[in-house]
């Protein structure tokens, strides 16, 4: 998705902007300075909702039940066409998009250029981040297609290995 299509004017309750900031995995460098956020934009936050709490690995795909229910608490529909960024261009929002088609929400879209894109056009900003009321009824259909466990990879690469 492009930033001039979401600069345009949209008049539809079915498009909701998440922003997906993500902490550096290996580095502690988390400070980059934030000046602001789309316009509209709620917080998808995979480093404590949207992620297995009892993983050691970080950035772990959820339950299909508890992406529901935080998709749902974030007012998503399962008509709702979303529109990911970040705050580094092209870091994070991949993965919450492939988050999202695992999780069957066909209807995500990674906006080009991410944050530093919109600002450098001069688009507006806003802080601090948007919330939108009430619960959507997202309901994830998992697919098993599109993950693999770690134990059924070693297997298949047996015979490589």
């Amino acid at each position: 998705m492009s930033c001039h299509w979401l600069s345009q004017p949209i008049e539809d309750d079915n498009l909701l902007v998440l922003f997906s900031p993500m902490l550096e995995p290996i580095t502690p460098d988390n400070a980059d300075p934030i000046e602001g956020y789309i316009q509209g934009s709620v917080l998808f936050d995979f480093e404590k909702v949207f992620c297995e709490k009892h993983s050691h690995l970080p950035h772990t795909l959820p339950s299909r039940e508890v992406f529901t229910q935080e998709m749902q608490k974030l007012g998503i529909e399962q008509n709702t066409v979303l529109v990911i960024y970040d705050a580094k261009g092209i870091y994070s929002a991949p993965l919450v998009e492939w988050m999202c088609q695992v999780m069957g929400h066909r209807n995500s879209f990674i906006l080009d250029g991410g944050l530093p894109d919109w600002l450098k056009a001069g688009l507006p900003i806003q802080s601090p981040l948007s919330h939108r009321p009430g619960l959507g009824n997202f309901r994830a259909k998992f697919n098993d297609k599109a993950v693999i466990e770690t134990q059924a990879l070693l297997k298949q690469l047996e015979p490589v290995l």
